[in-house]
């Protein structure tokens, strides 16, 4: 169960402008859920008409620790289903 459904965005009709709102609200809903503890500061995402057609889509993700905001970390994925 652990980790987002951000790949169900990728197989479902794109409307332009719609799908960076659509994968930073999987992404950070699965955050609130798995890792309370980390506070999303900010997501990259890293793609184009090509990638979205082939389902891959690139994400960086900044965040810290809401605890303690100068515990911070990235991380960079590249969700790929093909």
């Amino acid at each position: 169960d652990f980790g987002c459904d951000i790949w169900k965005v990728l197989f479902e009709p794109i409307v332009p402008g719609d799908i960076e709102k659509r994968c930073e609200d999987t992404i950070i809903e699965a955050v609130n859920i798995w890792l309370p503890y980390l506070t999303v500061e900010q997501i990259i995402l890293d793609y184009d008409d090509t990638s979205i057609d082939l389902h891959k889509i690139g994400v960086e993700l900044n965040f810290y620790l809401t605890s303690n905001p100068n515990i911070n970390g990235t991380i960079t994925l590249n969700i790929n289903n093909q």
